[in-house]
């Protein structure tokens, strides 16, 4: 049996990167923050987060 996946809205998505990024900053600082980080942190691709934001 094949689970079909589904993405998350524009809007969700964006609000799911700002929460574990926000997370992340508090943890760790910002000097620790990297988009790379990021993407790992939130189980998306690098591309994905580039997709929503150019830079940090």
């Amino acid at each position: 049996m094949s689970v079909k996946r589904t993405g998350l809205s524009p809007s969700a998505r964006i609000d799911q990167l700002l929460d574990v990024a926000k997370q992340m900053i508090h943890n760790d600082g910002l000097q620790a923050f990297t988009i790379e980080s990021l993407a790992r942190t939130a189980a998306v691709s690098s591309p994905l987060v580039y997709n929503y934001f150019s830079s940090r």
